[in-house]
């Protein structure tokens, strides 16, 4: 008798254990998931970045220099009209200090 009580616990014991390993299955299955996703968020993040510098070094060496510096000038003559001019080539040069002539 004593035998067969022990026989069922350890079959109660051997059902908790399976339910127990079960639910640690899926929680393991869970995380590795979360992980994934985060590895997935790591990589996208990287891809931007790499576009972004690519495009800043893009802009900085090639489109950069080739933009016509152009100046365009409003002036309004003696009778009040508006007249526009452009000259090309401009170059701005900050006065530091006093001016030299």
């Amino acid at each position: 008798m004593a035998e067969k009580e022990k026989i069922v616990a350890n079959g109660k014991d051997q059902k908790i254990l399976q339910h127990d390993i079960e639910e640690i299955d899926k929680k393991v299955e869970e995380v590795q998931q979360m992980e994934l996703a985060a590895k997935d968020q790591i990589v996208a993040s990287k891809s931007f970045i790499y576009v972004i510098i690519a495009l800043l070094i893009y802009l900085t060496f090639l489109v950069i220099p080739d933009i016509d510096k152009r100046m365009t000038l409003i002036e309004k003559d003696s009778q009040g009209e508006f007249h526009t001019s452009q000259h090309g080539q401009v170059r701005f040069v900050p006065m530091i200090g006093a001016a030299q002539e």
